[in-house]
């Protein structure tokens, strides 16, 4: 409860529970989560139809073609061939009123997408003796900014860090513990399609995570910042709302295998579950213009992540049906190991394959590599000279 929690600079745990690494302070177990997200009746019937639309556009095209290749050989005068024209347009009407009856009379399929999750086991420890952010402190709100602050002075715009605008009493929430995750298999599922977007299997997660909120006073929900634009340009006014609970970790992360589909057929898919996703979500109260989500993610979320794949599979799809489950080609990596800090990846690999999804077990891959290596460093540009923007 609120009015028990510890105040700043006392500690967040009863000593009998501190540095004790076989005492859980959660543990929840769980057979089987599954999320289904759900799209409107309508708009499945309308994506239906116009998906029929396609297809008998391209069917009626071949009709077509066929009729004119059996004019052109037969010698009939100019009237025959106009009324084997009209019977052939009658009938492609005919083919397409039926083929729209019969979808309309099918169950309707409402599955936008699906996420099921086996034998998950979650816990929640004061310390870590082992694995990745053993030996961090995390027992008062100090110690808790003092994690903080590694990760912080990379990720913020001006590299102040959390020492420099973060203090306990600014603080109105700080949590810390260890995080203890192991999932059997995740998977990310869209409509029915063959291939899934995001399959994990023997799924662990460790490591240290912090949730740090900025106290905000009543006045301060939504203000106005002045930042200057340009020496040229006038100084402009933006208005910002009060700050947002953000995340730090140090976590390991490990999987037995890891597969990843994508293609443009999945595009309009993907927009639809975003726009689901943003219709479950409670609007922002702010007056600001929203920010892309690359850039709320990079306020949001920092730390280190080290992400351990025994086998990594990234297939993409080249054709523009998403039932299709042999036309694309897949990216194959074996030991794959992926750091992420605050603007930078890198990727090692002991081995990389490429290969098209007709390719037999056995067969030699079209690209093959062995120690793999590869770095990405992401520098922010911001126009804003403000430190307050």
């Amino acid at each position: 409860a609120r009015d028990t929690a510890p105040g700043p600079g006392e500690p967040l745990a009863p000593a009998a529970l501190r540095g004790d690494p076989s005492t859980y302070e959660l543990h929840v177990q769980c057979d089987c989560l599954r999320i289904d997200l759900a799209d409107d009746p309508f708009e499945t019937w309308l994506g239906m139809q116009y998906r029929l639309m396609l297809d008998e556009s391209t069917e009626r095209s071949h009709r077509w073609d066929l009729l004119e290749e059996r004019l052109a050989a037969l010698a009939i005068d100019d009237d025959e061939a106009a009324e084997l024209r009209n019977a052939l347009e009658e009938e492609n009407s005919r083919l397409f009123c039926e083929r729209a009856r019969f979808v309309r009379r099918r169950a309707v399929r409402r599955k936008l997408a699906s996420i099921t999750v086996k034998s998950i086991e979650a816990s929640l420890l004061p310390q870590l003796g082992c694995g990745g952010g053993g030996g961090v402190d995390l027992s008062s709100w100090d110690a808790i900014l003092a994690f903080a602050a590694r990760f912080d002075s990379d990720a913020h715009p001006h590299g102040r860090g959390t020492d420099a605008y973060l203090a306990v009493e600014e603080l109105s929430e700080c949590f810390a513990r260890m995080l203890d995750v192991s999932v059997a298999s995740l998977v990310f599922n869209v409509r029915d399609y063959p291939l899934r977007l995001l399959e994990v299997q023997d799924l662990r997660v460790r490591g240290p995570a912090a949730f740090i909120e900025q106290r905000v006073h009543r006045d301060a929900c939504v203000r106005a910042s002045a930042s200057d634009l340009h020496p040229v340009y006038a100084e402009a006014a933006i208005l910002r709302a009060g700050a947002s609970v953000k995340t730090y970790g140090d976590l390991r992360v490990h999987a037995a295998s890891l597969s990843v589909t994508h293609g443009s057929c999945m595009d309009p898919i993907i927009a639809l579950v975003a726009e689901a996703l943003g219709n479950v979500s409670f609007p922002s109260l702010s007056r600001a213009a929203p920010l892309p989500w690359w850039d709320k993610m990079r306020m949001l979320v920092h730390g280190a992540v080290a992400l351990e794949v025994d086998s990594l599979c990234v297939r993409e799809i080249a054709s523009l049906d998403p039932y299709e489950t042999t036309d694309y080609f897949k990216v194959l990596l074996t030991n794959a190991v992926l750091v992420s800090t605050s603007g930078n990846m890198d990727l090692r690999a002991a081995e990389l394959a490429v290969s098209d999804g007709n390719a037999m077990p056995g067969d030699e891959p079209l690209v093959r590599a062995v120690d793999v290596r590869a770095a990405l460093s992401i520098t922010w540009q911001f126009p804003l000279a403000s430190a307050d923007a």
